[in-house]
């Protein structure tokens, strides 16, 4: 799952209507009603590359770092860069790395969880 996802809950929300979404977002209401439905799987996937603060907003994360991505922040949480399929937890997530080049986080999927600790795969 991708950003694309939450930008279609979140313009459905505004505007109150599944035609008026898909128009709004130039996608079909097919699309959204397809996006709503892997929404509800819970599962977040989103680009490394995504700026830190939108990931904040829409995670309703509390980063307390000065990073400016979602891979660097994660990167800066284990002290390294990630290996793929490694997971860790933050307050409210499973945080697991699908993609991994040589110098940065490329793919991240965030689960939502009720822990509320902060550890990684090697604790």
């Amino acid at each position: 799952m991708d950003v694309g996802l939450l930008k279609a809950f979140l313009e459905i929300n505004r505007v109150r209507h599944f035609g008026r979404a898909a128009n709004n977002l130039f996608i079909s209401q097919s699309a959204v009603s397809a996006r709503i439905k892997q929404l509800e799987d819970g599962l977040i996937e989103m680009h490394g590359s995504m700026p830190l603060p939108e990931a904040i907003d829409l995670l309703g994360l509390d980063a307390g770092t000065e990073e400016d991505t979602v891979g660097g922040y994660i990167t800066a949480l284990l002290g390294r860069l990630p290996k793929v399929d490694e997971v860790l937890t933050l307050p409210g997530y499973e945080v697991k790395v699908l993609e991994v080049t040589d110098r940065r986080v490329e793919r991240i999927q965030f689960a939502p969880t009720a822990k509320d600790e902060i550890r990684t795969d090697d604790e």
